[in-house]
């Protein structure tokens, strides 16, 4: 039997989210931090990056950390919106979004404080085509500019949010964006040296705001170039999967959308952090018991809402939990075949020898990525929220 929950109309949705952004506007909730990680020595060594990013927000361009999980992105006001989204039907959430957008698309007054926020949630809910597209039409206006500053924001610190071609696309509509905001800086033209016609594109009234633009899409096309060459790195010293990346950002977005427990996030993340390239035998094996915690907990939290519809305790043991779930129709033979198998390989392969293989440790963090972002899809079209 398969459980459906309440949705959301779409006027009240706008309506509640508008109050949200109105919240965030008056009193900003948004902001990134350094991780610091629960050890002492992660905490020690990127203490000093609070100071280094005071100064790189002064400079532009900004430089792009090669490493985007040194910095995390956290806010009240973004977890509501979230939560919001979430009870809004998939057919209603490209309207959703295109309210979002409007908000700051002809934005004229200096009261942007929301936009940052619809910025990050755009780019974060998988809606970043929709944030580009916009910044692609939008008028010369302050909205646009508190967009593209948070953009700049967004790539130095998180760059992996967008993929290659997504950084590729973007630079290209940010020059033309840069072109036709130059072309509103200068009052007269005319060949050098030769007699100056009136330009007719020139207004005084938004000129200062054209020079911004001009300077923060410059500034933004050589980000996207720096994270490109990090990307290109990457992939020359085959230290991570490309599209797996953009999987786990994909997941993160599910787990906080659906209502998923934040200590369920930190595993998936403290197995990130143990895997890094430089990362020894010993961290590997660590970063696979918690891929093993992470799956365990998806399974377990995933059977809560259809425990408590039949009026049952939700299981807590694998097995249990997935049968449950086939039980539930939201996982098929095949796939909790798959599931099985996949936990009994970190388990055996990667968590009971005394330290794990890098090669094993690669191959089974790209699957249990992979595996999470296919339940979590297949949860949110049943419109199961463990919240």
């Amino acid at each position: 039997m398969l459980y459906h929950f309440r949705t959301m109309e779409i006027s009240e949705a706008t309506r509640k989210a508008a109050q949200i952004l109105n919240e965030e506007r008056a009193r900003p909730t948004i902001s990134y931090a350094p991780d610091t990680g629960k050890d002492l020595v992660t905490a020690l060594t990127r203490l000093p990056l609070m100071q280094t990013y005071v100064e790189e927000r002064r400079r532009r361009p900004r430089v792009v950390h090669e490493s985007p999980d040194e910095f995390r992105f956290r806010g009240t006001n973004y977890e509501l919106l979230l939560a919001l989204f979430s009870q809004v039907s998939t057919g209603d959430r490209p309207s959703f979004v295109a309210f979002l957008v409007s908000r700051w698309s002809k934005l004229a007054s200096s009261s942007s404080g929301d936009v940052p926020l619809i910025a990050e949630f755009c780019i974060r809910t998988g809606n970043k085509e929709a944030l580009v597209d916009a910044i692609q039409k939008a008028p010369l206006t302050l909205g646009l500019v508190a967009v593209l500053h948070q953009l700049e924001e967004t790539i130095a610190l998180n760059f992996n949010l967008f993929s290659d071609d997504e950084l590729g696309r973007l630079a290209k509509v940010l020059s033309a964006v840069s072109a036709n905001a130059y072309r509103k800086t200068y009052s007269s033209i005319g060949p050098r040296g030769g007699p100056a016609a009136k330009n007719p594109e020139y207004d005084p009234k938004i000129a200062s705001t054209a020079k911004e633009t001009v300077s923060v899409c410059n500034g933004l096309v050589e980000e996207c170039t720096q994270a490109r060459y990090w990307y290109l790195k990457g992939v020359l010293q085959q230290s991570a999967n490309l599209e797996v990346n953009v999987d786990k950002a994909k997941v993160e977005g599910y787990l906080k959308s659906l209502g998923f427990s934040g200590p369920l996030l930190e595993a998936l993340n403290s197995a990130e952090q143990d895997f890094r390239s430089t990362a020894t035998l010993f961290e590997l094996k660590s970063s696979l018991g918690h891929l093993r915690s992470f799956m365990e907990g998806l399974h377990e939290q995933a059977c809560q809402p259809i425990a408590a519809k039949a009026g049952t305790a939700a299981p807590k043991k694998w097995g249990k939990s997935t049968e449950m779930l086939r039980g539930n129709a939201l996982l098929t033979v095949q796939e909790e075949q798959f599931a099985t198998a996949l936990y009994a390989l970190i388990s055996d392969e990667g968590v009971h020898p005394l330290f794990a293989e890098r090669e094993y440790a690669r191959l089974l963090r790209n699957m249990a990525i992979e595996y999470g972002l296919m339940f979590l899809t297949k949860l949110e079209k049943a419109g199961i929220n463990v919240r």
